[in-house]
Order: structure tokens, then sequence, then C-alpha cells
């Protein structure tokens, strides 16, 4: 997670649309902290705290402009730790695709070559402790996806991560990342010539992670931990939310009714991540 701090915070210096968000390194590790579920399962050895490992320097690699150390990240994840994955490699990997940042061939290579290497460390391995040849992601991706069993270990309904997972995870501080996508006043360096009230810099990042909860819905088992995956991304747009609080009460003018507001609002910000 301090390698995913310090990545986003080099990824906004080097940004000349914005300003710099102040503190939105330690913002983002206090925010993490302050969460339950991921210190509480990164001393657990599940597979989904190893893939939560991974999933995080994935990230940072994406905000240091390395798509594709980004991609060899997530196929390596997807055959060893969690089949799952698979989902936000796809969504990411899209979304790399429209933007450029991979070719076709190069992606295929990536995945080829990542996922042979994978599958090469962990099934070996695992057939000597479960004594049988096996591969236990794929097998996992076949139950979920072929045989289509996992309603047997409870049904949930379409919206339970959203109405019930992520509110868990981030606790008030999902009330922070929306305000990682408008424009605050005083905070963008330049004018936008259209006036546009939309921040699309971490957009860009937000809506594959976004995408994957969305695609994970379908399945009819859920549980917390399935996502974990995601919660780094939607912590580091909680995090540049607050920082932009933070940028409007320091820069408001004094006396001025905004000053008050914008003071307030940081105060709220604040509480959202003690509380």
């Amino acid at each position: 997670h301090v390698r995913l701090a310090s990545s986003l915070e080099g990824y906004f210096a080097k940004n000349k649309q914005v300003k710099t968000p102040q503190f939105i390194f330690g913002y983002y590790l206090l925010i993490t902290a302050s969460q339950f579920h991921i210190p509480f399962y990164s001393s657990r050895l599940l597979p989904n705290t190893f893939a939560l490992l991974l999933t995080t320097h994935a990230y940072a690699e994406w905000f240091n402009g390395r798509p594709d150390r980004t991609a060899i990240y997530l196929v390596f994840t997807t055959a060893i730790f969690r089949c799952d994955v698979l989902l936000l490699l796809f969504t990411v990997g899209l979304t790399m695709l429209i933007r450029r940042e991979l070719r076709i061939v190069q992606a295929v290579i990536i995945g080829i070559v990542t996922g042979i290497i994978g599958v090469l460390i962990t099934a070996p391995l695992d057939s000597v402790l479960w004594q049988r040849m096996v591969w236990p992601e794929f097998e996992v991706w076949w139950f979920n996806a072929v045989d289509n069993r996992s309603s047997e270990w409870g049904v949930m309904p379409f919206h339970w991560y959203f109405s019930n997972a992520l509110p868990k995870g981030l606790l008030l501080t999902m009330f922070l990342v929306p305000l990682a996508f408008l424009n605050l006043i005083g905070w963008r360096k330049e004018k936008p010539n259209n006036n546009t009230v939309i921040d699309h810099t971490l957009l860009q990042f937000f809506i594959p992670t976004f995408g994957f909860v969305v695609l994970y819905s379908f399945l009819p088992h859920k549980e917390m931990r399935f996502i974990f995956t995601a919660l780094p991304m939607f912590s580091a747009c909680a995090a540049y939310g607050l920082s932009k609080l933070h940028a409007m009460a320091v820069t408001a003018r004094k006396g001025a009714g905004i000053s008050f507001i914008s003071k307030g609002l940081y105060f709220c910000g604040l509480m959202a991540v003690v509380i």
C-alpha cells in the first residue's frame, strides 16, 4: 500500500491539468488503515490476501505508466491465487487496449507467457499437496463459470456488493469517492474551457475497477473477500476526494461564507476517516 500511495502521488505530480493533491500519500494510507477488512485480512494467509497484495502492485505500476507490468501482475494473480481476478484483468486490459496503452499482440504475448509460467509454478506444487494432478484456480473457475454451482454456497441479490459489501469495506470513506470525479472550486490549475464539472483524472482507473464489481455481481454467491482487489482503487479515489476538500479549506478566502463551508466539509471528510 505504501508503494501504491507513492505511485499515486507520482502520477499526480506528472499530471499538468490538476494541482498535485496535498497529503494524498498520507490520506491514502490513513484511509486504508481506518478500514477494518484490509488490515484484518492482511494477517490471514488466504488466496484473497495474496491476490490483494499483487493487485495493489498492479495498480501501482499502472499509475507509474507501466501497463505491461500491470498486465503481468494480473495474469500471474489469476493463474495462481484467484481466478476471479480474470474479470479485473478483462476490464483493465480492455481499457488499456482502448486507450492504446497496450497493443493486442503485446497483450496476447503477456497473457500466454505469464499464464504458462504461473501454471508451471502452481500446478506441480498443488498436485503434490492434493495428491492428484490439479490446477486449483482452473477447477474453481469451472465450478463457478461452467457448472454455475456457486449458488450452492448461498445466493445474494445482484446489488449486494454495492449495498452491503462496499459500504462495509469502505465505511464512511465511501462518501469521499464521488468527490474524486468532481471539479471542486479552485481545484484545477487552469479553468476548463467548457466549464465541465467532471474531473477525469482518475476516471480511467476507476471505471475498470467499478466494472469488475458489476461483472462479479452476476455470480449468485457473493462474499466481501471476493472484491478485496477493488478496494485499493476505491480508497485511492477517496484519498483524492479528501485532498480536494483539504485544498478547498486551505485556499478559501478568510471571512467569506465559502471559507466556513469549505472548512466544514473538510472536517466532515476527516471525520469520515476517523469514524
